[in-house]
């Protein structure tokens, strides 16, 4: 246990691999749990909030769940792990004394997904930080990426749920000068990379790796890209609407509206994500504009002390047995 901001972090290991890592790490945390003070638990995704469910009945504490997103339609996990998930999900969000989702169109998209609604449910959208980067710092970044055309930035991890490969083959169909920025490792970065010399963009592509803060990267593109099959609220959509970039999302349940604070194309179809960027590379006015307006909706919606004060409510609730809202 270490101290951090004067708060308890304590910390549990876990085994590498893509099925191992988040199973052993929320295994170690439940047994890390039972030895634990606490009184309400707030668990992230489905293996840990079914870990948290079964500490929670242990304990005889209430549980709070995030789903951030739906992990049985995920793309990278073979039909028996779907399965496996969508049971799962099932269980320990129909069980958690209360599920929190990051948007109104995250908790429609679960709907859909699932078939069902928790019978307790909040919405709380994340906090982020409007601070801008230095000006110079960013010009000069700029330069580095691309002298000239659209800067195009995807940042997340390298795994088939995020879509990369079609981002890369929407690359291969534009007809306009673009560079595509991928920040972010992951297991599929190998796989990527070769796709990407086999399309023939591996001259418009740059494979960044992992990138300690955003913010700057954000602020000398032109246009982000979330090409992914699920999300939750992805942090780096949020922090690049916040730089005031033009997006392009897929039609995922994300808090975009087409047309006004960004661009929403079907997810896995490469020709008209392509036909966005091209659209986009036409028209700075409108990637001004889109940016603009995604600036002011993230400034109107999102605070942390917003998103603080609104957890404490929903602990307070659950403690109480109150209902949802």
């Amino acid at each position: 246990m270490e101290l951090i901001g004067g708060v308890e972090v304590h910390r549990v290991p876990w085994l590498r691999g893509a099925y191992l890592r988040n199973p052993s790490f929320n295994l170690a945390s439940f047994f890390r749990g039972l030895g634990l003070r606490w009184d309400v638990l707030l668990t992230l995704g489905a293996v840990a909030s079914l870990a948290g469910v079964g500490l929670g009945w242990l304990r005889r504490k209430p549980v709070v769940a995030c789903p951030s997103g739906v992990a049985c339609t995920q793309p990278q996990y073979p039909g028996v792990v779907r399965r496996a998930l969508a049971a799962i999900e099932r269980f320990a969000y129909s069980r958690a004394d209360a599920v929190v989702f990051l948007s109104e169109e995250e908790r429609e998209s679960f709907r859909e997904k699932l078939g069902f609604t928790p019978r307790r449910w909040y919405v709380i959208p994340p906090g982020v930080a409007m601070s801008a980067p230095e000006p110079e710092r960013v010009r000069r970044l700029r330069a580095e990426l691309s002298p000239r055309g659209m800067v195009v930035c995807f940042a997340g991890r390298l795994v088939g749920v995020k879509g990369v490969d079609v981002l890369l083959r929407a690359v291969s169909m534009c007809r306009r000068e673009l560079t595509l920025v991928i920040a972010g490792e992951g297991p599929e970065r190998g796989r990527l990379e070769e796709l990407a010399v086999e399309l023939g963009v591996e001259g418009r592509v740059r494979f960044l790796g992992w990138v300690e803060g955003v913010g700057e990267l954000l602020a000398a593109s032109d246009v982000f890209v979330l090409p992914s099959y699920s999300e939750g609220m992805p942090m780096a959509l949020i922090e690049a609407m916040a730089a005031g970039r033009a997006c392009v999302v897929t039609d995922i349940g994300l808090p975009v509206a087409n047309g006004d604070t960004g661009l929403v194309v079907r997810a896995g179809d490469a020709e008209e994500l392509a036909g966005a960027l091209d659209t986009l590379a036409e028209n700075p006015e409108l990637r001004e504009a889109l940016g603009r307006r995604a600036r002011e909706w993230v400034r109107a919606e999102f605070s942390w002390e917003r998103a603080a004060e609104r957890y404490l409510q929903v602990f307070r609730e659950v403690l109480q047995g109150g209902n949802s809202s």
